[in-house]
This record gives C-alpha cells, sequence and structure tokens, in this order.
C-alpha cells in the first residue's frame, strides 16, 4: 500500500507570566516539521527565563498547510473542499510541551 505524506506544518503557542508585574502573555509561531517546532519552543522557553518570566503553558498542533485546518480553501463564495486532506478539519496530532 503506497501512502503519501500530506503537506502539513505546526503551529505553537506559549503562555508565560511576568513575575514583577503578573501580566500574562503568548507567544504564536509556526514550524515546517516537529523537530523544529520543539526546536523553536526549547529556545523560546530559555529566553523567557532568562528574561524572568515563568512559562506557564506549551503546546503545538499539525495542520494541513493547504487549508490551516479549516477543511476547506477558496474564496466567501467559492469555497471547496481542499485537495491536500480531503476536507479533514482539525489538528492531525496536537503535542504538549514540559515546561
Amino acid at each position: 500500500m503506497d501512502t503519501k505524506r500530506l503537506p502539513t506544518r505546526w503551529l505553537y503557542i506559549m503562555d508565560y507570566i511576568d513575575e514583577d508585574t503578573g501580566t500574562v502573555a503568548a507567544t504564536v509561531g509556526s514550524a515546517d516539521d516537529r523537530e523544529e517546532c520543539e526546536g523553536v519552543v526549547r529556545h523560546e522557553t530559555s529566553f523567557y527565563q532568562r528574561q524572568g518570566f515563568t512559562v506557564l503553558r506549551g503546546e503545538a498542533c499539525e495542520l494541513c498547510r493547504g487549508c490551516e485546518g479549516g477543511g476547506v480553501i477558496g474564496a466567501n463564495v467559492a469555497l471547496r473542499q481542499c485537495p491536500q486532506c480531503g476536507g479533514f478539519t482539525g489538528p492531525f496530532r496536537r503535542w504538549r510541551f514540559k515546561v
């Protein structure tokens, strides 16, 4: 059986808190594959910790590159099913980082 690899990308979000002011903020980014995403999140975590922030949460998900997980592509009126993922909605995989 021949399997076709879908073109995907990883999106991540990290929540952190400033210990001095109590301000909560987030960082959002993307990466081409899981290994790159993990490396970027580790770098971001160490960066924010050195700046005096506490990282609260880190999560990532793998989405279809064509439709961004929506299942459809096109303009407002001419929506059609994404040919790359077959109309699959939502993330293919989710990943929670240990912080």
